[in-house]
């Protein structure tokens, strides 16, 4: 039996449904409103990583052509394939490898600012876990508007309908509205996260938004009305929309299918994703339909993970089938953001060693 979902990423399931139980771990499945709510977070995230560092500013494609002709251009608005679904492999990779999936835990908040704590991790393509961690307030945005409201209505009159306030009431049973404030934390990697969440009689819309600052931001928007549900993107940079995606995900027979249809430049990208296991190794295969200043085209991609022995190093290689024959018509590498953390995380240890170091030697001088 098929279910499709709109993927939405880790908050609300969390923080709505899920943040008000005893401390302890969460079971994620794709059958409750938790697992649709439960991947926000990471999506955001992993589109904000890209824009993190010299991805804000104008720069080379950061593809490293290993055989086949060029067919990246840099510097202009016209992205290509590749160029497009690489920002999603990170996600897609945490979202569809390992076999223990997504775990999610409520412990208590090691942050004075902020009252709630989750922690949740994933796995990529190499088993390799990641962790994430998330603080926030949350609360029922009525509280706020009860206060002024008061204010207000004393002011203006100390007469009030009583058949009025009943209806009043019952509006306010029907209507819902919550807020969230907080941060994300990734590695060496913080973003402030602002979440709104209403409930109306029979439908359902959420809005949620990562932040580097405030010209450059994800937002997600999650509606179920009907028995229907809609889930968007949009990925803005410097103030202006960048990108507008909807994303689903299908699962038939134990496969996950990931679906992504991007808006960009007037132009039009469809993605299907599969995880699959290829002579032993995990690849993310992928399918494409392109409508590129009105022209169509069709191919295949396959993405995997390589890891340098001398360094330790990884990147993507990702292979080009263009006319879908499958024999692979360009082959490309780029490297991983998340060797990036690794290296800031071995340079803070550094950095913390040295300082120990220099102590040592003053206690020793002042022994003296």
């Amino acid at each position: 039996m098929k279910k499709i979902l709109g993927i939405t990423l880790f908050i609300f399931g969390l923080l709505f449904l899920g943040a008000c139980t005893e401390q302890g771990t969460l079971s994620l499945s794709l059958s409750s409103d938790e697992d649709v709510f439960s991947y926000q977070a990471l999506a955001t995230s992993s589109l904000l990583q890209n824009q993190t560092g010299d991805t804000l500013v104008e720069k080379e494609s950061g593809f490293t052509l290993l055989s086949g002709s060029q067919t990246l251009e840099t510097g202009e608005d016209v992205q290509e394939p590749v160029e497009v679904v690489e920002p999603y492999l990170e996600l897609i990779e945490k979202f569809m490898s390992g076999e223990q999936g997504f775990n999610a835990t409520v412990q208590t908040s090691d942050n004075l600012d902020y009252e709630f704590m989750i922690l949740f991790e994933t796995s990529d393509l190499l088993g390799e876990a990641q962790t994430y961690a998330l603080y926030y307030n949350q609360v029922l945005e009525s509280e706020f508007e009860d206060e002024t409201d008061d204010i207000d209505e004393a002011e203006e009159t100390d007469e009030v309908d009583e058949e009025e306030t009943e209806d009043e009431a019952d509006e306010e049973d029907d209507e819902q509205e919550y807020m969230i404030t907080g941060i994300l934390v990734q590695g060496n990697q913080t973003f402030t996260v602002e979440g709104r969440k209403e409930i109306e009689e029979d439908e359902e819309s959420l809005e949620f938004i990562s932040y580097i600052d405030e010209l450059n931001y994800v937002r997600s928007e999650y509606e179920v009305e009907s028995g229907e549900t809609r889930f968007s993107l949009e990925e803005v940079r410097n103030g202006e929309v960048y990108s507008e995606s909807e994303i689903n995900i299908e699962i038939e027979d134990n496969e996950i299918k990931v679906e992504l249809e991007q808006f960009m430049n007037g132009n039009e990208y469809y993605y299907e994703f599969k995880y699959e296991t290829e002579d032993g190794e995990d690849i993310i295969k992928v399918e494409y339909e392109t409508f590129i200043d009105g022209v169509q085209q069709e191919g295949e991609i396959k993405a995997y993970v390589v890891v340098d022995e001398l360094t330790g190093e990884t990147s993507y290689v990702i292979l080009l089938d263009d006319d879908k024959d499958g024999e692979a018509d360009h082959e490309y590498e780029k490297d991983r953001d998340d060797d990036d953390d690794d290296d800031d995380d071995e340079d803070d240890e550094m950095e913390d060693h040295d300082d120990d170091d220099e102590e040592e030697e003053d206690d020793s001088e002042d022994s003296m």
